[in-house]
């Protein structure tokens, strides 16, 4: 066998954060009479700092400055409505501070995060922060992150800052983190949009070369302080050497709007007017992309003379050569492009979307379908992204992309169904999977579908083996009929060999299962996951068959292939490390195997898909382990943990003969053991079985987070669990929870 491959390093790029969004703003000529803003920042004396005002108030483009004079480490994240999914919020910010502390592992860290690892990733993230040097880290635009689980990881972020270091959170609102804590112990610092204001003498200042003291006056009242009026109106009339304001306006907003629909567009050139018009259809914007979404080259260097020529509505981020339009200038770029020629948004945004997929961006490309108000089979692009968001544990994006239809619209289009299907089956509503299976068969859907596969049946009968709902005989007639689609099974068909082999194993109708996972070894080969998991079953089977050297080897692989691939976190790979713990302690490396034990333990824990065969299967594998270890007390509590499933999957037969098996090696080993729980340990215990963060349960209990996580961890060690869901579980076995009546149901429901 070969040596190992260690595993490469990640790259922010290669964990999809476009490397723009790690950069601020280009400080401009537009930052002037800001002095008195910096100095505040300057003066804050808590961990946190709060940025709070509307478009237009230069909340970016001061924090920029105010970066550029410190001498601290500095890191930025531009955050958007792609960050409402907790794994893509939470790996922007690793990559963020990677930057400023790129030997800490954080990208490493960041390529493990999954939807169910996240509060293991933001533990060892709050380890790292504990040591770190001090620095300072700007979230641009975080009032746009409002999922709960997106402000989790946000609360959570912000309760792990030193007091070395210190978080700014910039936006048009105050985000929905819980920061009453924070403001009372003074902690908190604020700068909303009163301060930003330009006070009058400011204006008055910047005004002066361009008017007398009378017209001064008159636009100082017309702009109220309003920093994009008085730095646009400052910028232009430079440019146009003017004097004066021609059309006054009633509020600042209006005047901004009005002087540069009616003023500065009409003032350009005609080719320049048509790129800003045509291109306001981006996000975003490179020399490259637009480029091609225009059909015309020497983008970059129109972008460069835009920004060299004192515009300050385009925005340069830092010197990557990506730019953006200020928020108040791209809507009314975008209402002129759909007043004046309405019939190229379609275009424009399908020459973008062929971008983005060739670029690999599928995120944006999804996006822009998105936009196009219809244009665009916004189903068609989704679909065919879904295995990368899939893949990349991105699934609150997926469920983002579903709530801008009607759930009516969902049903009735093949493609939304099954779309909705996939969203269910990973994000632990296993009761609604069959619902959109059922409308995605009904919808009427001709050709292969967006991501290759043959028809709307072989799709359907992908989520259906990948949810191992109804038993394994149904599993194996799911996983067959992808399988013999051939090419058309779309990018499943690997896993379907993989499924179907497992499936017919576990229901006792092959006697020798090795052929069957050789040719499923051979047609996974490329995909990571799937190789490994196939070659955990492999060196599983030879361990059972007493062939130990081979199963060692097998499994070995397995592992050295989940390591180079950085999947160690993911449940779906768990098999693996199941297969390692049982290796192990046939090796009599009986330490090993128990720590390796607790690891798949943990996986179980943070992936509620799991399904009920993969839990029971899992269990049963750990037991076997523990009884090689001598460890009776152990093996009769995974033993049990499968049992309570079994009854869920009647065709299993071999995993019903296994667990009889175990029981009976357990039978020697008496009664469960006594747990002892401290009383403040019972009282972390009961708030655990509830959906409070650590920190919450603290704030309920009037303790600190960090007593909450050492009651925790020794509550852990006790049950002998790994985990919060299994730490609950294994107490109602126990009776040790007392809830009011109907909360042990659900909270049983809650980490089933």
């Amino acid at each position: 066998m070969s040596e190992r491959v260690p595993a490469q390093p990640a790259s922010a790029a290669q964990l999809g954060i476009a490397p723009h969004r790690l950069a601020p703003p280009r400080s401009h000529d537009a930052a002037l009479g800001r002095d008195r803003l910096l100095e505040q920042l300057d003066r804050a004396t808590g961990p946190v700092v709060l940025v709070t005002a509307g478009a237009g108030y230069g909340k970016s483009t001061m924090l920029s400055s105010w970066l550029e004079r410190l001498d601290t480490a500095t890191a930025w994240l531009s955050l958007d409505n792609g960050d409402n999914d907790r794994v893509r919020l939470l790996r922007g910010i690793l990559a963020s501070l990677h930057t400023i502390a790129p030997d800490a592992g954080l990208l490493g860290l960041a390529r493990d995060v999954g939807p169910m690892t996240t509060d293991r990733a933001l533990a060892q993230l709050d380890e790292q922060l504990s040591v770190a040097a001090p620095f300072v880290l700007v979230l641009d635009d975080a009032h746009l992150v409002t999922d709960p689980d997106a402000v989790h990881v946000l609360d959570s972020v912000i309760e792990s800052i030193p007091m070395a270091g210190r978080i700014v959170l910039a936006g048009r609102s105050a985000p929905r983190v819980h920061t009453a804590r924070l403001h009372l112990a003074g902690a908190l610092d604020s700068i909303e949009a009163a301060d930003l204001l330009f006070t009058a003498d400011e204006t008055d200042a910047l005004l002066h070369e361009f008017a007398d003291r009378a017209d001064r006056r008159t636009m100082i009242d017309q702009l109220g302080g309003w920093p994009a009026g008085v730095q646009f109106v400052v910028l232009g009339m430079r440019r146009a050497n003017a004097d004066r304001i021609a059309d006054p306006a009633t509020t600042s907003a209006q005047l901004l709007t009005s002087y540069f629909q009616q003023e500065f567009l009409r003032s350009l050139p005609h080719a320049e007017r048509q790129f800003l018009i045509r291109t306001s259809v981006l996000e975003r914007l490179s020399g490259d992309l637009c480029d091609h979404v225009l059909d015309h080259p020497g983008s970059a260097e129109h972008l460069e003379d835009l920004v060299s020529a004192g515009n300050v509505f385009v925005v340069p981020i830092a010197n990557t050569g990506v730019f953006r339009y200020h928020p108040l200038f791209a809507d009314v770029l975008l209402a002129e492009l759909r007043r004046s020629a309405p019939e190229l948004e379609a275009p424009l945004r399908r020459r973008a979307i062929e971008w983005h997929d060739r670029h690999g961006e599928w995120t944006s490309a999804v996006d822009q379908a998105l936009a196009s108000n219809g244009a665009i089979d916004a189903s068609s692009e989704m679909f065919k992204h879904l295995r990368p968001a899939i893949a990349s544990g991105q699934v609150a994006t997926i469920g983002r992309w579903l709530d801008g239809f009607d759930p009516a619209d969902i049903r009735s289009n093949a493609l939304l169904a099954l779309t909705a299907a996939w969203h269910a089956l990973f994000s632990n509503q296993a009761s609604e999977i069959g619902r959109w299976l059922e409308a995605a068969e009904q919808a009427t859907y001709v050709g292969p579908l967006p991501d290759g596969t043959v028809d709307v049946a072989t799709a359907s009968a992908a989520v259906a083996m990948l949810a191992g709902v109804s038993g394994v005989n149904r599993t194996a007639e799911m996983a067959r009929i992808v399988r013999e689609a051939g090419e058309g099974g779309g990018p499943w068909r690997s896993l379907a060999f993989l499924l179907e082999t497992v499936a017919c194993q576990l229901s006792g109708a092959l006697d020798d299962a090795r052929p069957m996972f050789e040719i499923a070894e051979f047609e996974t080969r490329g995909f990571a996951a799937a190789h490994a998991v196939t070659m955990a079953h492999l060196g599983i089977d030879a361990l059972h068959r007493g062939d130990d050297s081979l199963g060692a080897q097998q499994v070995r692989q397995a592992v050295e292939e989940i390591d180079a691939s950085g999947l160690h976190e993911f449940a779906q790979v768990a098999i693996v490390f199941a297969g390692r713990s049982l290796a192990e302690a046939r090796a009599g490396a009986f330490a090993a195997s128990r720590h390796t034990s607790d690891h798949v333990e943990h996986l179980l824990g943070t992936m509620d898909t799991v399904h009920v065969r993969s839990h029971i299967h899992h269990h049963l594998i750990l037991a076997d382990a523990a009884l090689i270890r001598g460890e009776h007390a152990a093996a009769s509590r995974l033993l049990r943990a499968a049992q309570i499933r079994l009854p869920g999957e009647p065709d299993a037969v071999v995993l019903h003969e296994w667990a009889a098996r175990i029981a009976r090696r357990c039978s020697n080993a008496g009664g469960a053991p006594t747990v002892e729980l401290t009383p403040a340990e019972h009282r972390v215990l009961e708030q655990l079985a509830t959906h409070r963060t650590l920190a919450e349960i603290g704030d309920h209990l009037y303790v600190s987070r960090n007593t909450v996580k050492t009651h925790t961890v020794s509550i852990y060690r006790k049950l002998l669990v790994s985990g919060r869901s299994g730490a609950v579980e294994r107490a109602m076995e126990l009776d040790l929870l007392d809830l009011p009546s109907g909360e042990n149901e659900r909270a049983a429901a809650s980490v089933r």
